[in-house]
């Protein structure tokens, strides 16, 4: 109960912030979707609609970003190294 709580809650406050930095820092993708616009003006297309916002629009992706990535999904490891013997694990059960 409480511990999933907590987690989840956790996961959200990460989630959340980060999803709209995303958003706000988004910028055109110019040549075929290879280079962020961050040097003309304007940097985003007013009124692009829906289809424009999802595929033509997005953020740089740095070393250090992708290095952050990796650092994250190994840090999963013990994790999954306690929570797949724990989930084949029988024991006494509340009714």
């Amino acid at each position: 109960d409480g511990i999933g709580a907590l987690a989840g809650s956790t996961i959200m406050l990460l989630t959340v912030p980060w999803g709209l930095s995303v958003f706000a820092g988004r910028v055109d993708i110019l040549n075929g979707g290879t280079k962020p616009n961050y040097t003309k003006k304007p940097k985003l297309t007013a009124d692009g609609g829906l289809t424009h916002t999802l595929f033509h629009t997005g953020v740089a992706v740095t070393d250090e970003i992708s290095h952050g990535g990796v650092v994250m999904a190994l840090t999963t490891i013990p994790y999954f190294l306690i929570q797949v013997p724990a989930s084949f694990m029988h024991g006494p059960t509340e009714d």
